[in-house]
């Protein structure tokens, strides 16, 4: 996966190009509060791309998918023979003494 890319603001010399590529721009725009909100959509923009770049792919999903499902199996039958074996409170009392936690 390619390093996160951040962004911040724009450089003065950059903004300065923004400005320059009309020459006619009203004379009642307010340039900060525009400044500001591009900014803010470029930082929302890549926050986005970079939180889905880290997502699973569809292949790793389906394997994670698999992982769980398992898992849940595992521990319904692992839950259903302590309590029918009679030693339920024991291994919890057991496991909480050690410091460790189901």
């Amino acid at each position: 996966m390619k390093p996160p890319f951040t962004f911040d603001r724009f450089s003065d010399a950059k903004w300065a190009e923004i400005l320059q590529a009309r020459k006619d721009w009203p004379s009642e725009v307010d340039w900060m509060q525009i400044r500001t909100e591009l900014e803010q959509m470029g930082r929302d923009y890549w926050a986005m791309r970079n939180r889905r770049a880290a997502r699973p792919s569809p292949d790793e999903a389906t394997a994670y998918t698999i992982c769980l499902n398992e898992r849940r199996t595992w521990r319904l039958h692992f839950r259903v023979s302590v309590r029918n074996s009679g030693r339920q409170s024991n291994l919890l009392a057991g496991s909480c003494w050690r410091g460790r936690r189901f």
